[in-house]
């Protein structure tokens, strides 16, 4: 009797997961295609060479900010793990 309620649980499972799949399926489709509609509703030809100057000018602006607080951030992860271990070897020469 034990073997015959794991069985029906896994076909029960197996039942809940072929829906869930389609259903997953069915959601990526929609997705897909409010996607490709946004994407041929999109027209750029009316911006004017001066805008695309200004956001080009823009986006070089915000990388560059990016990368120097991403190179903040490692030196500071670098000065606290050098730091740690300075303290340890300092700690460990006085106390043995």
């Amino acid at each position: 009797m034990g073997t015959l309620g794991c069985i029906n649980d896994m076909m029960q499972r197996d039942k809940e997961n072929r829906q869930l799949r389609k259903r997953n399926r069915d959601r990526m489709k929609e997705t897909r295609n409010r996607l490709i509609d946004i994407r041929n509703k999109t027209d750029l030809a009316d911006v004017s060479p001066e805008e695309w100057e200004e956001i080009q000018r823009q986006i070089a602006q915000k990388e560059a900010t990016d990368s120097e607080q991403l190179f903040r951030l490692k030196f500071l992860v670098l000065a606290s793990i050098g730091g740690i271990v300075l303290l340890v070897f300092i700690l460990y020469l006085i106390f043995f």
